[in-house]
């Protein structure tokens, strides 16, 4: 049921792929590298659109034909070296997100990015597409930590009040670090179609 108090959240938490950018050429190019490097084979860009969202070791187990453990972490390296060079450039900005980002600024919400990827390339992203000013503070999950559990810690350093905190996002990781958090979960096309319109 969607929750039509929009001032009842002061905190929210926005995911960062699929949410506030549509990742998916820079995202599919690199697991293509990443495969074709290792197993001499492309994949269709359509079957790997389902793959924007989840922690790269995921994926890779997914995708590779032999998804050892030395595979795994060396499709990694491969597609972070592609990412961190070309592919976070590929993002496109969603129509409306400088929009809603500052309505939401405006009638005193409190944003932050919350994202699997690494801090470093999150804000990279978020300056390309001059947004820092929306957002309090932007995280990643570095050192394999998952998004529940960054959250959790942003709730706890900021004392936020869980009342009063959502999440937006696309993925059932989105979903799930909401549910484990017990913070309220708001899908993209919702967030669009209510948060943003503040009256």
């Amino acid at each position: 049921m969607i929750n039509h108090d929009k001032s009842g959240f002061d905190n929210l938490f926005f995911d960062l792929d699929g949410t506030i950018s549509n990742p998916k050429e820079g995202i599919v190019n690199c697991i293509n590298y990443a495969v074709d490097r290792i197993e001499g084979n492309l994949l269709s860009p359509e079957s790997l659109e389902q793959y924007i969202g989840p922690p790269l070791e995921e994926i890779f187990f997914s995708v590779l034909s032999v998804p050892s453990e030395k595979n795994i972490k060396h499709a990694v390296q491969l597609y972070k070296k592609q990412y961190h060079r070309d592919g976070w450039k590929q993002n496109v900005l969603y129509n409306g997100i400088h929009d809603t980002l500052r309505r939401l600024n405006e009638s005193g919400k409190d944003c932050y990015i919350c994202t699997t990827k690494s801090t470093k390339i999150a804000k990279l992203i978020i300056k390309h597409f001059t947004l820092r000013q929306y957002f309090k503070e932007v995280f990643g999950c570095d050192d394999s930590r998952k998004k529940s559990e960054i959250i959790s810690s942003i709730i706890d350093n900021y004392s936020l009040d869980k009342r009063k905190t959502a999440i937006v996002g696309d993925r059932y990781i989105d979903m799930q670090a909401g549910v484990k958090n017990n913070i309220f979960r708001y899908n993209r096309q919702i967030m669009v179609a209510e948060i943003a319109v503040i009256d």
